[in-house]
């Protein structure tokens, strides 16, 4: 009895049955032909080649392990120098700041400054949050201490759409200068502050998804650094990185978890600023008249006593006065275009409620005049306001 026929195997795959009479399996046979194509007639078949280059790398990037590395920043490894960095096909503009050339108009309503400053002088490493409606000056307090300390910093604005891969980084397949298609890793916005020595903030954190929130364990900690997973876990590390977190308590999102608000080393609270503040910054800041400066602040002030819920800031005050301001010449004090000033630049903007804007009008016009005193002007248009609640 003849025993079973051994089954030959392709001599260059070295895997597959090769094909009755012919030297090779069906995958090999194809590319010898192909190949003998491509150089018996010079050209090439683009689109077949672009794809298995590309099925190749994808392949790598999925096989290949790196080995764990750690890299610690002590300086700068390299000074960034475009006002734009880049996550694969994600550009986020203006993310890093260098540090203001002139000192930054801030003012210190909270009585905050002195303790940062002295949080910053005595610790190499920081996390400080700093907790405020919009308009408080968040913002501008952290370009005063860049300012101030001369540190470039990389802002990063979080939403409920931002991906773990835009912090860290990825890898990403594109084509070199002479057009071939490459693997390579592109560092995310915090990897790059990292090894940049940068500062970092991060705008709006309890906007991220909780989810996401555990990236920051690490880097809040004693330990400042992130772990690069998808870089076969590659450790990135500074021991100097200072972290500012900025949040609207109002905002309609649930709170930082506790494991990560325990990691941070302290918080501050940031308020609006009362009408002789309000005042003071509108004089110095923006050089308007004292009688109309007076004028703003008090109508400021009273609509964000009045109504609480429009969340008015000093950005409507600096809005309302661009609207006066004369080039070269001062500003406009008729009380006919003040008025029309502060619609266009706050009455229209805070509601889309005519009942609500009415009321804001009469504010406004009161102040103006000079007629009605504080406690007649909060009590002015309540009917209108609980008429257009139950509405």
């Amino acid at each position: 009895m003849k025993g079973k026929q051994q089954i030959e195997i392709c001599p260059k795959c070295g895997k597959n049955p090769k094909l009755p009479n012919i030297a090779y399996c069906k995958g090999c046979k194809k590319l010898y032909d192909r190949q003998r194509y491509e150089a018996r007639t010079g050209q090439k078949n683009n689109v077949a080649s672009q794809k298995i280059q590309v099925a190749q790398k994808v392949e790598k990037v999925k096989t290949i392990q790196p080995q764990t590395q750690v890299v610690v920043t002590q300086q700068p490894s390299a000074v960034i120098q475009q006002t734009e960095l880049e996550v694969g096909d994600v550009k986020y503009k203006a993310c890093y700041i260098e540090p203001p050339i002139e000192k930054p108009l801030f003012y210190d309503v909270d009585r905050n400054l002195s303790t940062i400053e002295r949080i910053l002088e005595n610790n190499n490493t920081t996390a400080l949050l700093f907790k405020g409606e919009a308009g408080t000056g968040k913002t501008t307090l952290i370009k005063y201490l860049q300012w101030k300390y001369k540190r470039p910093i990389i802002r990063i604005n979080v939403t409920v759409n931002t991906e773990a891969q835009e912090l860290k980084g990825k890898y990403v397949i594109r084509r070199d200068d002479r057009g071939q298609i490459i693997t390579e890793w592109v560092d995310g916005l915090i990897t790059t502050a990292l090894k940049n020595d940068c500062w970092l903030q991060i705008e709006e954190v309890n906007f991220m998804q909780r989810e996401h929130q555990s990236i920051f364990y690490s880097l809040l900690d004693e330990r400042r650094e992130i772990i690069l997973e998808d870089k076969g876990g590659e450790v990135v590390r500074n021991p100097n990185l200072v972290v500012f977190l900025t949040m609207n308590p109002l905002a309609f999102i649930k709170p930082l978890i506790p494991a990560l608000k325990s990691r941070i080393d302290a918080e501050f609270n940031f308020s609006h600023p009362n009408e002789t503040r309000q005042k003071m910054i509108l004089m110095k800041k923006h050089d308007v008249p004292e009688k109309l400066a007076e004028q703003i602040s008090k109508t400021i002030g009273l609509i964000r006593e009045r109504y609480e819920k429009l969340q008015i800031s000093s950005r409507e005050a600096e809005s309302w006065v661009k609207l006066l301001k004369i080039k070269n010449n001062g500003y406009i004090q008729e009380k006919a275009t003040v008025l029309t000033s502060f619609k266009h630049s706050i009455a229209l903007k805070l509601s889309d409620d005519e009942t609500v804007r009415s009321g804001l009008m009469s504010v406004a016009e009161a102040v103006m005049e000079g007629k009605l005193g504080y406690e007649e002007i909060l009590n002015k248009g309540k009917e209108e306001e609980n008429k257009s609640e139950e509405a």
